[in-house]
C-alpha cells in the first residue's frame, strides 16, 4: 500500500486530478475576494475575526484606489 492514501479526504479538490492554470487560480481567488469584501461591507460576519479581515480589506482597498 506504499504510496496509497489511508481513509477518505473531507475534501473534494484534489490537486492531481484538477491541475488547474495559475489564470484559473486568481480568478477563482479574485472571485472570493470580491464576494468576501462585498458580503463584510453588507455587514455579514464568518468569524471572531471579522473586524480584522474588514479592516484588511479596507487597507487593501485605499491602497489600491492610490
Amino acid at each position: 500500500t506504499r504510496g496509497r492514501r489511508r481513509g477518505k479526504r473531507s475534501a473534494e479538490y484534489d490537486r492531481c486530478r484538477h491541475p488547474y492554470s495559475i489564470e484559473k487560480k486568481w480568478e477563482m481567488n479574485r472571485f472570493l475576494y470580491k464576494w468576501l469584501s462585498y458580503s463584510l461591507h453588507q455587514g455579514h460576519e464568518f468569524s471572531p475575526g471579522h473586524r480584522q479581515l474588514s479592516q484588511a480589506v479596507i487597507a487593501i482597498n485605499t491602497k489600491v484606489v492610490k
